[in-house]
């Protein structure tokens, strides 16, 4: 998949902040990267081959509502027994139809089954209570890293496959 370079943890203070420049262009699209780990004009994921890019919100919106579809027509056993062979590759059914997976933010590697699995039930929890679930769910569409709460909580972001192959 090429060489990973995490982003400087901001607690480690000014040292580690100074290895990366406040303007930086981005590989992919040329301008200015912005904050963050995700390229604020094309969205290039830092540290990840040029053309791997985090999955555009209504994208993001499409698998939500393809995984809603899937679990009724499934009649959620079917759903659920998809998604155990899914999940390895850090995707819901939706995901891998829609070519988009889950990768751990601070190392760019696809997401284990546990980690998948936890990632699932922090959203789960998060939309018992509906209004904290929609905001959680829209945190994606002001956040720098186009991450919703439990991408946040789970370290995580969603790459679109599309243009790259997976890993």
């Amino acid at each position: 998949m090429g060489e990973f370079t995490a982003p400087p943890d901001p607690s480690m203070g000014t040292q580690a902040r100074a290895a990366v420049p406040t303007t930086r262009p981005c590989p992919s699209c040329g301008r200015e990267f912005g904050p963050g780990a995700v390229c604020q004009n094309c969205g290039q994921v830092e540290g990840m081959p040029v053309g791997t890019k985090v999955a555009p919100p209504a994208r993001r919106l499409g698998g939500a509502l393809l995984d809603g579809l899937l679990l009724l027509v499934t009649l959620i056993i079917g759903w659920l027994i998809w998604v155990i062979f899914t999940s390895k590759n850090g995707q819901s059914p939706a995901k891998s139809i829609l070519k988009m997976r889950v990768v751990k933010l601070s190392t760019g590697e696809t997401v284990t089954r546990g980690q998948y699995f936890a990632r699932w039930l922090g959203k789960f929890v998060l939309r018992l209570i509906s209004i904290v679930g929609l905001l959680a769910a829209l945190w994606l569409l002001w956040d720098k890293n186009r991450q919703t709460l439990w991408d946040k909580i789970a370290d995580t972001i969603v790459l679109d496959d599309r243009s790259t192959i997976s890993a």
